[in-house]
C-alpha cells in the first residue's frame, strides 16, 4: 500500500514520516508533496490508499484537493493536520470524507489512532468491493476468463479436470470422459499483419472477443464445443469440439465468412485429430499446431490444415550461404550494394513452390544466430564496445492480406538490418580514426612535458588500454615511441640555434635527465646531439 504526506512545511512532513510506524499497516511506499497540485499528479501517478494533508497550502490549498479527492479518488482515506483549530475546516474535512482532523504540534498517539481508524476503514470497504466482484463473478461478467483458464489448463494438465468438473458440466452438460474431442487452433501468425498492427494496433483485445464471440455463434448453437484464448499463447485461438466432427470443414467454413463479414479478415485453421476427453486433448492440441506450422505459405487455396506433413525442399535453402557477401557488404557501407547483396539472399526464397511457418521460423532463427555473428565479427574489428551496437528489430512473420508469404518484407527487413548495421561499423570507425587524431594533436601540443598514457585518458575520457592497443593498431607504433620520435624531430630543430645548450633543449622537449635525452636521440639518428649539430652547422 501507498500513502501521500502533503504540506507546504517540510519538518512537518519529515515529523508525519517519522512518527507513523508505516511497516505495522503494512504500507510499503511513501511520498510527498509541497501543496495540492503536486499531491494531485502524485495521487494520479501512485493511487495512495492514505493521504495527510494540511488545509492551508499554496497554490492549491487542502480545502481544494479534499474536494478533488472526493470526486476523483472515493476509496482514499484522507487525515487532516492542521494548525488552525476552525469549526468550518473541520466540517469541510467530515463532508468531503475526511476520517479525522488533527492540530499541530503533532500529538505521536493522535496520530496512530488516526491511521488505525483511517485504514480499519478501508480495509472494511475493501472488503464490501472484494464481494461485490465476486457477485458479479457469478452473474457471469468473468465467465468467459474462467472458462479460458480451464481449457488452457486442460490441454496443458489433463488431470486437473477433477477440479473444473462441476463448471463443466454446468456450462457444457460435458461428463469427465466417454466421449471424443479436437482441438481446431486458429493462430494470429497466419493473419494480415496490417490487420493487426493497424486496425486493432490500440485494443487486441477486442479483436480477441471478436473473433471468439464468432466462432461461438457457430460452435455453441448446438453444444458442438467452446472458443478459448489460450493463456500459454499471447496469439492462439483455440477451439474444442465435441460433436459434429463429420462437418468440420462446413463448420470452419461458414466461421470464416463471419470473420469476413464482420472484421474484414480469413483465417487458417489447423485441425487435430479426435481424441479421448480430456487426456487427448492436448495431443490434439500439439497436431493442429503443427498443422498450421507445416501449411504451405504459398497456396492461397486451402485454409483448412490437418495432419503432419513430410519436410519440403525449402528447408534445404539456407541464408548462411550468403553470410560472407552479406558481410562484406556491410563492410561497405555502400546502400547499392548492400540492397542487391539483399535481393540476391532472398532469390532462392522466391523461387521455393512451398514454404511453412515453421521453416520460417527455422530461418529467422539462422537469421538471428548471423546477425549475432556479424555484430561480434564488426565489433572484433573495430573493438568497439558491445552496447553501440543495436540488436535486431522484433520480427514477426510477414503474411499478406490473402494469406501468402511477402518475400519483399523479408527482403526489406534483411536490407533495413543490413544498412542499420553498415551504419553503425562505419560511425564506430569514424570515431575510432579520429581518436588517433586526437591523440596524436594531444602529444604534439603536450610533448615538452612528462606525458602518461593516463594522461591522455582523462583527456579523451577512453581507456587507456583501448588507447594503446588502437593506437598500436592503427600507426604500427605504440605511443611512448610516437611521443619519442616527436621530441626527436623538435630536438632536430632546436640544434640548429647553437645559443641553446643540450640540456636545455632536453627540458624543452620534455625531458629532465640530459643523459637520458642523449641516449633516446642517439638511439634513433644515429648521432649525439653534439654530433647531429656540428654536422648540421658545416652545411
Amino acid at each position: 500500500m501507498k500513502a501521500l504526506i502533503v504540506d507546504d512545511e517540510k519538518h512537518v512532513r519529515d515529523t508525519i514520516r517519522t512518527l507513523v510506524d508505516w511497516e505495522k499497516y503494512g504500507i510499503t511506499q511513501t511520498f510527498e508533496a509541497a501543496d495540492g497540485e503536486q499531491a494531485i499528479t502524485l495521487i494520479k501517478q501512485e493511487q495512495p490508499v492514505l493521504i495527510f494533508m494540511d488545509m492551508m497550502m499554496p497554490v492549491k490549498s487542502g480545502l481544494e484537493l479534499l474536494e478533488w479527492t472526493t470526486i476523483h479518488m472515493p476509496y482514499t482515506k484522507t487525515i487532516v493536520i492542521s494548525g488552525h483549530d476552525d469549526f468550518q475546516l473541520v466540517r469541510h474535512t467530515l463532508k468531503h470524507g475526511g476520517t479525522d482532523y488533527l492540530l499541530k504540534p503533532i500529538d505521536d498517539e493522535q496520530l496512530d489512532e488516526a491511521v488505525q481508524h483511517a485504514l480499519d476503514s478501508w480495509y472494511a470497504e475493501e472488503q464490501k468491493r472484494r464481494k461485490s466482484t465476486l457477485q458479479n463473478i457469478e452473474a457471469n461478467q468473468l465467465k468467459p476468463t474462467y472458462l479460458d483458464k480451464i481449457f488452457s489448463n486442460l490441454i496443458i494438465d489433463p488431470s486437473s479436470i477433477s477440479v473444473f468438473r462441476e463448471t463443466l458440466k454446468h456450462e457444457f452438460e460435458l461428463e469427465e470422459s466417454g466421449f471424443y474431442c479436437c482441438a481446431i487452433i486458429l493462430s494470429f501468425d497466419s493473419m494480415d499483419q496490417n490487420i493487426l498492427t493497424h486496425k486493432f494496433a490500440s485494443n487486441q483485445e477486442l479483436l480477441f472477443f471478436g473473433l471468439k464471440n464468432i466462432c461461438n455463434e457457430f460452435v455453441r448453437q448446438s453444444n458442438a464445443g467452446y472458443t478459448f484464448h489460450n493463456w500459454s499463447s499471447d496469439k492462439e485461438i483455440i477451439i474444442v469440439l465435441w460433436d459434429k466432427f463429420e462437418t468440420i470443414e462446413l463448420l470452419l467454413n461458414n466461421i470464416n465468412e463471419g470473420f469476413h463479414r464482420t472484421l474484414g479478415v480469413q483465417c487458417h485453421f489447423g485441425v487435430g485429430s479426435p481424441q479421448p476427453f480430456s487426456q487427448g486433448l492436448g495431443l490434439s492440441y500439439r497436431e493442429a499446431k503443427l498443422a498450421v506450422k507445416q501449411r504451405n505459405l504459398l497456396d492461397t487455396r486451402q485454409r483448412i490444415h490437418h495432419g503432419i506433413r513430410p519436410h519440403t525442399n525449402g528447408s534445404h535453402v539456407s541464408l548462411s550461404d550468403h553470410s560472407d557477401q552479406i558481410k562484406l557488404a556491410i563492410q561497405s557501407s555502400n546502400a547499392e550494394q548492400i540492397k542487391n547483396t539483399a535481393e540476391h539472399a532472398v532469390a532462392p526464397l522466391r523461387a521455393l513452390t512451398e514454404v511453412t511457418l515453421e521453416q520460417l521460423e527455422k530461418w529467422w532463427n539462422e537469421y538471428m544466430l548471423l546477425h549475432s555473428q556479424w555484430e561480434q565479427e564488426l565489433m572484433k574489428q573495430s573493438q568497439a564496445d558491445p552496447s553501440l551496437f543495436k540488436s535486431v528489430h522484433p520480427f514477426y512473420i510477414p503474411i499478406d492480406e490473402a494469406g501468402m508469404i511477402c518475400f519483399d518484407f523479408w527482403q526489406n527487413e534483411l536490407t533495413r538490418e543490413m544498412l542499420s548495421l553498415a551504419g553503425q561499423f562505419s560511425s564506430q570507425q569514424h570515431k575510432e580514426n579520429n581518436l588517433v587524431h586526437e591523440i596524436k594533436k594531444f602529444i604534439q601540443n603536450n610533448y615538452n612535458r612528462d606525458i602518461t598514457l593516463q594522461d591522455i585518458s582523462n583527456q579523451l575520457y577512453v581507456g587507456r588500454e583501448y588507447i594503446s592497443r588502437r593506437f598500436k593498431q592503427e600507426t604500427g607504433e605504440n605511443i611512448s615511441e610516437y611521443i619519442g620520435r616527436i621530441r626527436n624531430e623538435k630536438a632536430k630543430l632546436l640544434l640548429l640555434n647553437p645559443n641553446l645548450k643540450i640540456a636545455q633543449i632536453a627540458e624543452m622537449i620534455g625531458y629532465q635527465d640530459e643523459r637520458y635525452f642523449r641516449i633516446v636521440f642517439k638511439k634513433l639518428t644515429n648521432l649525439t646531439p653534439k654530433e647531429f649539430r656540428k654536422m648540421n652547422s658545416t652545411i
